[in-house]
């Protein structure tokens, strides 16, 4: 019944979320997402995209994207390798080897392609 709740908790929350905190081993980075800019910071990199009428679509579908991938965190199976992902203060932990671990592990390389695509696309 509390993962029920939790769950629900979670995915009205995800729904707005505006800050996703990740940490695994000595690895951390932020994420913040909004209708109008999505941004991540770790501690060499910081990217943003902020929406315009030339990439509205790529700000767009990030935020759909965070949105739908950071929904029932609660429900992933923790194995051997633990990341924990903090959503607006609420903290979860997942596998990092499941596919919502690998797309947090990896979202700099989706960033790094979203400004590749809005430079292309802002001229």
């Amino acid at each position: 019944m509390f993962k029920i709740i939790l769950s629900l908790a979670l995915t009205i929350n995800t729904a707005l979320a505006a800050e996703l905190k990740i940490h695994y081993n000595n690895f951390r980075s932020t994420i913040n997402s909004s209708a109008s800019e999505v941004a991540y910071k770790d501690t060499t990199t910081d990217l943003s995209v902020k929406k315009k009428k030339c990439n509205s679509h790529i700000v767009e579908r990030l935020f759909k994207e965070l949105n739908d991938r950071s929904r029932n965190l609660a429900m992933e199976k923790v194995e051997s390798h633990p990341m924990t992902i903090t959503i607006d203060g609420l903290q979860q932990t997942i596998d990092q080897r499941s596919p919502k671990g690998q797309f947090f592990h990896n979202y700099i390389e989706v960033m790094k392609e979203a400004k590749i695509e809005e430079m292309l696309n802002c001229k």
